[in-house]
């Protein structure tokens, strides 16, 4: 499960683009407008709508959660919530281990390349992302 509302999500001013938490930037939306920005005093109005994910930041912050096993990451396939243990790198989707082996056998996923998630932990990755492909 993606972490993108989470309060500590990193999040963009507008105006600077400074980084700051979701929920420091959600503080500082509730004050007076405008605001300062903590590092740079640029004036910045904020609505609500103007957050924006820091989606470099972002995956750098999610890449530490999952090679430290903060981050459980499930299989997008199924509706059991299992564990995912591959990636389809064709499809961009975990897989548990059931979706897996089903992947495996089936003639129309065959030839795709599936990684396994205890190689994204090991090299500190991100979740994948992305477009679905099948």
């Amino acid at each position: 499960k993606y972490l993108t509302e989470e309060p500590r999500t990193p999040c963009l001013l507008p105006t600077c683009f400074h980084t700051f938490c979701r929920e420091c930037v959600t503080k500082c939306g509730q004050q007076a407008q405008p605001f300062e920005c903590p590092t740079c005093r640029e004036p910045c109005e904020l609505a609500a709508a103007d957050v924006r994910l820091n989606f470099a930041m972002f995956c750098v912050v999610e890449a530490k959660l999952i090679a430290s096993g903060e981050c459980r990451l499930v299989c997008q396939d199924c509706d059991e919530e299992s564990d995912a243990v591959n990636h389809c790198t064709d499809c961009n989707l975990l897989l548990c281990q059931i979706c897996s082996d089903h992947h495996d056998r089936s003639k129309r996923f065959r030839t795709h390349a599936l990684v396994s998630v205890s190689e994204i932990r090991d090299k500190r990755l991100a979740a994948p992302k992305g477009k679905r492909f099948c």
